[in-house]
């Protein structure tokens, strides 16, 4: 069994030095580890180009120039991941984001699960860390996943109404991916690939935090999130919130299509998606009723 473990790069210089030694630090046995350049105009080549000339370890790194660059965003690092894909013959994909820090035994536990449980994809509880760039302030500890608690196999319901199966602790399977065709689009990886691997073979959960999901506070950062965080003026964060309301919309959309594209699905698999529908479009006009109040102009989506 072939693991790659990949990252997608674009404009993270100041956070990729921590996460490529974290990456690299690993302890299980060799791995393809795969640091993807999408068109960064900040020095996040050279920083990736240095680690390679200077890392002597086991595992083989690899630094690649993405050349789909024309979207940013979710977008643009859906493109990102299918390309990745392509790059490499791996049975095993593990992905983790570019200023975050997997724990050193991650691979190691994640490889074992697959192992033992032969599920289409395996997720981690993880760590949350703070960090404000705007006050050049360092890491602090802000809390772990608090649910499930015990290692299992995620259930439908769970990937929406608990958040379980965070896009920067995915691992899936080659096989799975190809079967579910990628992702596109504004729909993000966690809303899409923990729902479609239940009807799978599987999701796969392990409890133990394995991973440090760093919140970061960035208006040029990828994940909306971030950007909220680094946003003060009220009429912004308005937009910023509906605008997250329709990309978590449109990655619930993708899944109920593609799990019909799959020909899989039953009942209580449907009443998942419909009810964390539901819950979404209330939480969205509550957003625009806000909006409204503070006349500001709602935005106009076309997906």
């Amino acid at each position: 069994m072939k693991v790659c473990w990949a990252v997608p790069v674009r404009d993270k210089a100041r956070t990729l030095p921590r996460t490529i030694a974290s990456v690299l630090g690993q302890v299980c046995e060799p791995l393809e580890i795969i640091f993807s350049d999408q068109g960064s105009t900040d020095e996040s080549l050279a920083i990736m180009r240095d680690f390679a000339r200077r890392y002597d370890g086991k595992h083989k790194l690899r630094i690649l120039e993405c050349p789909e660059t024309n979207f940013r965003g979710m977008p643009g690092l859906n493109d990102h991941i299918n390309w990745i894909h392509n790059q490499s013959d791996a049975d095993i994909f593990i992905s983790s984001a570019a200023d975050d820090m997997p724990l050193v035994d991650r691979a190691e536990k994640t490889i074992q699960a697959f192992r033992d449980n032969d599920p289409a994809m395996v997720v981690t509880a993880m760590f949350f860390m703070n960090e404000d760039s705007t006050k050049n302030v360092g890491l602090a500890y802000g809390g772990q996943t608090g649910w499930p608690t015990e290692d299992g196999w995620v259930k439908y319901q769970e990937v929406y109404d608990r958040a379980v199966g965070g896009s920067t602790t995915q691992s899936w399977t080659r096989e799975f991916y190809e079967k579910i065709g990628g992702l596109q689009g504004v729909g993000s990886p966690d809303m899409v690939m923990p729902f479609l691997a239940c009807l799978d073979k599987g999701c796969w959960y392990i409890s133990k935090p394995l991973h440090c999901y760093v919140n970061i506070s960035d208006v040029n950062n990828t994940g909306l999130e971030g950007v909220m965080r680094a946003t003060t003026d009220e009429v912004e964060l308005l937009k910023l919130e509906e605008l997250c309301h329709m990309q978590c919309t449109a990655g619930i959309f993708t899944a109920a299509a593609k799990m019909h594209d799959m020909g899989v699905g039953h009942i209580e698999a449907t009443n998942s998606l419909v009810s964390a529908i539901v819950d979404r479009a209330a939480s969205w006009q509550k957003v625009r009723q806000r909006m409204a109040m503070e006349r500001v102009q709602p935005m106009v989506f076309k997906t």
